[in-house]
């Protein structure tokens, strides 16, 4: 870090007058834990006022020398209380007159040191927090860009599915029955259509053909004078030849005179 940085980074306080009615120094009681000696103060403890320790065994203030078990010392320019090495990890309710607070730049805060050379501060470990965050930003953007990405794959497949699937649900005689026999259709929904021999659609807002109907033509019957041997079987009972003909159900008289014509209304 250079003089500049340093010189253009300064250390800034916020400072109460305390003489005038509308800016007094505040009463400060606070309890806090003596690390490595010393107990850091919120503000700013004012000299003439004096800092008081609260303890069951009293705690004297003394300016210099040695601090001894019941001893402390002030640094009245930063607001450390310093203590004897028996009083760490005990916790103290120090009073005082706070006058404000000084706010120090992270780069002029040290966090690890060789000697007298700084080697870590609080900006390193800041800017250090703020490229993992960055980091994880990054990766929460992937994870919903991947999200999106499944969500319109999912939405692309359903749209094919939609398209392309068939629910078959029979047959009727003429395209005019579709709309009759299914006066509520679902998507995919396919009949087929004997009048035309078309196979018909449901696509969500009408019926599209989508090929030849593979439905067979009315059905078989059993043609002869005498009954057949299957009680399962139709039979027509004529003076001729016992055959098998197929039934054919339309508005026109079919070409194959060897089919049986069950005519339909147009």
């Amino acid at each position: 870090m250079s003089l500049d940085e340093i010189f253009n980074d300064p250390i800034l306080s916020k400072r109460r007058s305390g003489t005038t009615p509308d800016d007094p120094y505040v009463f400060m009681s606070e309890t806090r834990e003596v690390i490595n000696e010393v107990l850091n103060l919120t503000e700013i403890p004012n000299r003439l006022e004096r800092v008081r320790v609260v303890s069951d065994t009293p705690m004297y203030e003394i300016t210099d020398g040695e601090l001894k078990e019941n001893y402390f010392r002030v640094d009245y320019a930063q607001g450390d209380v310093f203590f004897h090495p028996s009083q760490n990890g005990k916790s103290f309710t120090v009073e005082y007159k706070g006058e404000g607070v000084h706010y120090f730049p992270h780069r002029r805060v040290w966090t690890k040191h060789n000697g007298i050379t700084v080697t870590e501060t609080l900006e390193d470990i800041v800017n250090i927090s703020n490229d993992k965050i960055d980091e994880v930003e990054q990766k929460i953007d992937e994870a919903e860009q991947a999200i999106i990405d499944t969500n319109n794959a999912t939405s692309d497949y359903t749209t094919v599915v939609n398209d392309t699937k068939k629910i078959y649900k029979g047959v009727v005689n003429l395209i005019s029955d579709l709309q009759t026999t299914f006066p509520n259709p679902e998507v995919g929904w396919t009949v087929g259509v004997r009048e035309n021999k078309t196979e018909y659609r449901w696509d969500s807002s009408e019926w599209k053909p989508v090929g030849i109907s593979d439905t067979p033509e009315g059905f078989t019957i059993t043609v002869s004078e005498n009954p057949p041997l299957s009680g399962h079987t139709l039979w027509l009972d004529v003076a001729e030849e016992s055959r098998t003909a197929r039934v054919v159900m339309s508005a026109t008289e079919p070409e194959d005179d060897t089919q049986i014509w069950w005519q339909i209304d147009e």
